[in-house]
């Protein structure tokens, strides 16, 4: 299956994509850990990938790049080789992001909110507040 990076670690103005691969990632592990218990534990293998930013749509490149995004971008295909080589080596999970960034998501969930906020700020400084947001929808119509 795939989730997206954003199933490890929440960002705001993600919240319904965030979910969703949130979801993706528990039934994933909870699938992985029903065949285990039921005997098949070395016989059916799961993975679950978390690309991180994947080029495939300009408009979103052009938003990644407006927000001074420092997040690295992938191309599919690098993306879709880290996936083929979790799988044929029956990883539970792949993280298909540069090693930096898998230690970062992988020390995410044991560093407290606060460092983690500015770790957020420093991959990304120009995120617009809603009520910017919502002001400029208002003015375009």
């Amino acid at each position: 299956a795939v989730s997206s990076t954003f199933g490890i670690v929440a960002f705001g103005r993600t919240v319904s994509y965030s979910a969703t691969k949130f979801g993706v990632r528990g039934l994933m592990e909870a699938l992985n850990e029903e065949f285990y218990m039921n005997g098949y534990g070395n016989e059916i293998f799961v993975t679950c990938v978390y690309p991180g930013f994947v080029a495939t749509r300009q408009e979103f490149l052009d938003y990644l790049h407006q927000l001074r995004c420092r997040v690295p971008i992938q191309t599919p295909d690098e993306v879709a080789d880290l996936a083929i080589d979790g799988v044929l080596k029956n990883r539970c999970e792949v993280i298909a992001s540069p090693l930096y960034m898998q230690l970062m998501l992988k020390l995410y969930s044991l560093m407290p909110n606060g460092i983690n906020r500015l770790v957020m700020d420093i991959f990304v400084d120009n995120v617009p507040r809603l009520g910017y947001m919502k002001s400029s929808l208002n003015s375009e119509s």
